[in-house]
């Protein structure tokens, strides 16, 4: 399995880029939140117990993209 290369990381890092303590959690739907601290994307989404909260941090969110990629070439190979 290829390695995603992730330009969103490579970018933050060449700018600098750090934690933005006026950006807002982004609603992405299905109850879901996501942030970013400068490193990691957080994910967040409230149940009857509290707040549940995921940190990726770039391998992770990597892998997910993988995932992603893969999940689409199978799908395309079962209907096209």
């Amino acid at each position: 399995m290829g390695k995603v290369k992730n330009y969103f990381w490579d970018e933050i890092e060449r700018q600098g880029q750090e934690e933005d303590p006026d950006m807002e959690d982004e609603y992405l739907g299905d109850g879901v939140y996501a942030s970013f601290d400068g490193y990691q994307i957080w994910l967040k989404t409230e149940r009857e117990t509290g707040w549940h909260e995921i940190a990726l941090e770039p391998p992770v969110f990597e892998r997910l993209l993988e995932y992603r990629q893969n999940l689409a070439r199978t799908q395309d190979a079962r209907h096209g």
